[in-house]
């Protein structure tokens, strides 16, 4: 079985988040204008799931459980690649827990800017933010240890600030 692709470690870790349409539904995952990957977001509450698309392979999230705080990240084989689970009731951070990895996502605001910070047990690892508070144009910046980070899972972590954001 052949594995996702991986971020090349020479990249430079800067990634952009593109909205394709009108309706906040679908994104693309661009570094340098060069397409890497899609979100697909379901958004209603009964059905929260969504579709994470790589240059080979498709990813489908679905809620596990019906509280609204975990969800599977599922390959077409029906492994679960990825697990994101909320940690505390506010909804504003996730535990993203893949390939034996554990980065929490958490969300700050940090002026004017909704900014959702990347921690692993080492300490930060990126952050994704969004431009200003109305766009939906955000900016994934990885640090150089996290930069092989699958592409499937820094969709997932998108996917997920789409899900805080949505819910307020």
């Amino acid at each position: 079985m052949s594995r996702a692709p991986r971020i090349n470690p020479a990249m430079t870790g800067k990634l952009e988040v593109i909205p394709r349409n009108l309706l906040n539904l679908e994104y693309e995952l661009q570094e340098k204008g060069v397409p890497l990957g899609s979100i697909v977001r379901t958004p209603l509450q009964l059905r929260e799931k969504g579709t994470v698309r790589t240059e080979d392979r498709d990813y489908a999230i679905l809620r596990e459980s019906v509280t609204r705080s975990k969800y599977l990240l599922r390959g077409a084989d029906q492994t679960v690649r990825a697990r994101a689970e909320r940690k505390g009731p506010s909804g504003a951070a996730y535990r993203i827990l893949f390939d034996g990895s554990d980065v929490l996502l958490k969300k700050k605001v940090l002026v004017g800017r909704e900014t959702y910070l990347l921690t692993d047990a080492s300490g930060p690892i990126g952050s994704i933010v969004r431009e200003n508070l109305n766009s939906r144009r955000m900016t994934v910046e990885l640090a150089d240890s996290a930069s092989a980070t699958p592409r499937e899972i820094i969709l997932l972590m998108v996917w997920v600030v789409l899900l805080i954001h949505g819910r307020e």
